[in-house]
């Protein structure tokens, strides 16, 4: 499971057995940590893996479209000075929709991910970007529940935002995550 010098391995084991008790973040961490250690260990509550319990989503055909959920992010690019590689971003944006509308009939849906902050000008720019795809429009989810509901009704969902993956991939929506290479460990 892990690939340490042995007795770090060992150092490790032997801290994680001291613990009264260990909670982790998913099922297959919880998996390979009862494994490594022997012991039970609990997931903590995690929203985004339990919600799919409460709010149900039927996906609804309609016909051969598929629906791509994009989520920009400007904020970040702007707090840390990276407004060059904004425009980089809506490039390769503009031409992976370009390629998709292409080849499939796509509608594609541009939203937030945080009801309180809206991201307004990312939003404007992404539809400017996909200005050269047909069926591109602009959802500004009012609860949460539409939040997640946009989310699990696509059949992707493109995204910087790593939380808005994760309810995607909760779903079983695959997530293409959109991330900085220098960002990226």
């Amino acid at each position: 499971v892990l690939r340490l010098k042995s007795r770090s391995v060992k150092l490790f084991r032997r801290a994680l057995q001291s613990l009264d008790v260990v909670f982790v973040r998913g099922y297959v961490t919880k998996s390979v940590v009862e494994e490594f250690t022997g012991r039970k260990c609990f997931v903590a509550l995690d929203s985004s893996f339990v919600i799919r319990d409460i709010v149900r989503v039927n996906k609804k055909s309609n016909g051969s479209r598929y629906r791509i959920v994009v989520i920009p992010r400007k904020d970040y690019f702007i707090n840390f000075g990276r407004m060059g590689e904004y425009f980089e971003y809506l490039k390769v944006l503009r031409m992976l929709a370009r390629a998709v509308a292409s080849k499939y009939d796509v509608e594609f849906i541009i939203t937030i991910h945080e009801i309180r902050t809206l991201d307004l000008n990312a939003l404007r720019d992404v539809v400017k970007a996909l200005k050269i795809v047909n069926n591109a429009k602009i959802i500004v989810p009012k609860t949460l529940v539409e939040d997640i509901v946009n989310f699990a009704s696509a059949d992707l969902v493109i995204t910087c935002r790593l939380h808005a993956g994760i309810v995607a991939l909760s779903y079983g929506v695959p997530a293409l995550f959109t991330l900085l290479p220098g960002d990226v460990r």
